[in-house]
């Protein structure tokens, strides 16, 4: 399980929260790694953990706004979700921006429906990696 997580930037994963503790590996913080910004459904992921205290609320009927900005060029992203190991990839693009915006079809890709799930995107440029994450709770 432990490589399914440690894959390149631009993974973005979706578990089944009442198997976090079996699925998430040991860091159990989320958040940004890198020199980006990022936002779910228009929230910071800055500061957050994968607890279910901080988990962001959509409904699954929903569509659910994902960003990310640095101040240098990116060339790629990407945006999976993953539930119990399996990772699904939403989104795998080239890019020529400082910034990018997505959105993700909860019902389309939360295909086991209604639980805790992590949601993360990631970007890659010339000199730069991004990754950022949250617990996501679908209801």
């Amino acid at each position: 399980m432990r490589a399914a997580w440690a894959g390149t930037a631009g993974v973005v994963v979706v578990v089944l929260a009442s198997s976090v503790a079996v699925f998430v590996p040991a860091r159990v913080s989320a958040g940004i790694r890198g020199p980006c910004s990022a936002s779910i459904k228009g929230r910071s992921v800055v500061g957050l953990s994968l607890s279910r205290a901080d988990a962001i609320r959509v409904q699954i009927g929903s569509k659910v706004a994902v960003s990310m900005a640095a101040h240098q060029r990116m060339t790629h992203y990407r945006i999976t979700l993953g539930f119990a190991g399996r990772t699904v990839t939403i989104r795998n693009r080239a890019i020529t921006a400082n910034s990018w915006a997505d959105s993700v079809v909860v019902r389309q890709y939360a295909q086991f429906g209604r639980g805790f799930y992590v949601l993360r995107g990631s970007s890659t440029g010339p000199g730069l990696s991004c990754s950022g994450e949250a617990l996501i709770r679908v209801g």
